[in-house]
This record gives C-alpha cells, structure tokens and sequence, in this order.
C-alpha cells in the first residue's frame, strides 16, 4: 500500500468534517472504508485533538460552521422529534448534529443552549422543596402519580435521574409527600 503524505491525510479529515458538518469523531473516521484508520493519524500526528487541531478543525473553532441560528434550530427540530426537548446523550448520539463541543464553545453550556432555543433547562439545580412542588403538581394535574416516562417527557418538569439523585427513588419522593400532606 502507498503511504499517504501528512498533507493527504489532513485534506482527507477537512474533507470528512465538511462532508459531515461537524467535527468527525475518531468512529467516524473509523467507519469510513475511504479513509485511513485514525491509528494512521495517531501516528503521524498525536492524539485525536492534536490530529483536530493540525486539520484546523480543533474543537474550539468547528462550531463556527454553524451559525447560532442554525444551531439554535438544530435543537428545535430535534425536539420536535422527540416531544420534547433534547438531552446531551441524544445530541451526543446524532450524527447529524452539531457536536456538544460546538454548543458548549457557542452557548458555554448545554443548559444556555436550550435556553437560547427556548426551552427550560432539565439540569438545573434544584432544591429538595422545589423538586417536591413540582411532583405535587404533576400529581394533581393528572389525579394520579405519574410514571417515569410521564414525568421524563414533561420538559417543564426535572428528570427521573434528578429525582433519584435527591431523594434515592421515585418511591421516597411519593413517601415524603404522604408525608407532608398529612402533617399539614
């Protein structure tokens, strides 16, 4: 096999993240039969950001492809997908959208992000009374507890996992509300 010449290899890599709109991830680059392995790059250039930054596609500077409109509406289509609004592991997940380093470089954080794309933020922090009052009304409005798939689905509500890490299960959180009701 003919060794490909670093400048070869590095128009390749631009080449695949203009193909790809984004920043290629080594699986990416991996999965292309067309192009070389990413232990080709490795030992030409370093690690895999080193390889970036040499392609001039470091990851500070790949989300300016993007405009912050087209950014903001790449999570308004997902959204609208999936019912409601995204979550990192799902961005993370799509090839098709702009790389969570891109909106962390962008917005600063994942959370600003939906924010500026006008939704609330899951993730933000909340304190136990809070998290408590938003079960309570998500109980009285459907008349019932609701499942975990209700509760991950509403975006105006924390998640399951944010429940879990406070209070240790969905069961503790529906016992400390009998709790409350019936000291009240």
């Amino acid at each position: 096999m003919k060794k490909i010449e670093d400048d070869e290899l590095i128009r390749m890599l631009q080449d695949k993240a203009k193909e790809l709109g984004r920043e290629p991830k080594i699986k990416d680059v991996d999965n292309d039969e067309n192009m070389p392995s990413t232990i080709t790059y490795y030992k030409r250039f370093g690690p895999w950001t080193e390889t970036l930054r040499r392609a001039g596609i470091s990851k500070r500077e790949f989300h300016q492809i993007y405009s912050t409109e087209q950014m903001l509406n790449f999570i308004r289509v997902k959204a609208k997908e999936l019912g409601r609004s995204p979550t990192i592991t799902e961005i993370d997940a799509d090839k098709n959208m702009p790389s969570l380093v891109a909106y962390y470089g962008r917005f600063g954080s994942w959370a600003q992000a939906l924010e500026e794309a006008g939704f609330t933020a899951r993730n933000k922090r909340h304190t136990d009374a809070e998290l408590l009052e938003f079960m309570r009304n998500k109980i009285e409005k459907l008349g019932r507890r609701p499942s975990e798939q209700e509760i991950n689905a509403d975006r105006n509500m924390p998640s399951v996992s944010t429940y879990r890490n406070h209070f240790g299960t969905l069961q503790n959180v529906f016992k400390l509300l009998r709790q409350t009701k019936a000291a009240t």
